[in-house]
């Protein structure tokens, strides 16, 4: 079988266009927990912890993805 070999500029810049992809959705997942303070503020309701936990889980885990990102790639 022959295998494709890619340039390294092409597999460098594939490699910042995807580490861009996932510090644009980290800065998401901040916003994210903005709204949910702002939601927070305005209604009271029974789920609030546990949707705070989510988001909360939901900004450590793409902290988590960047870091591993860097590593990885």
């Amino acid at each position: 079988m022959n295998s494709i070999v890619l340039p390294t500029t092409v597999l460098l810049g594939l490699k910042i266009f995807i580490l861009v992809g996932i510090v644009v959705y980290a800065i998401f997942a901040v916003v994210i927990v903005q709204q949910e303070r702002l939601m927070s503020n305005v209604l009271e309701h029974a789920l609030e912890p546990w949707l705070k936990i989510v988001v909360i889980v939901h900004l450590v885990a793409a902290i988590a993805l960047i870091i591993l990102a860097l590593l990885l790639l």
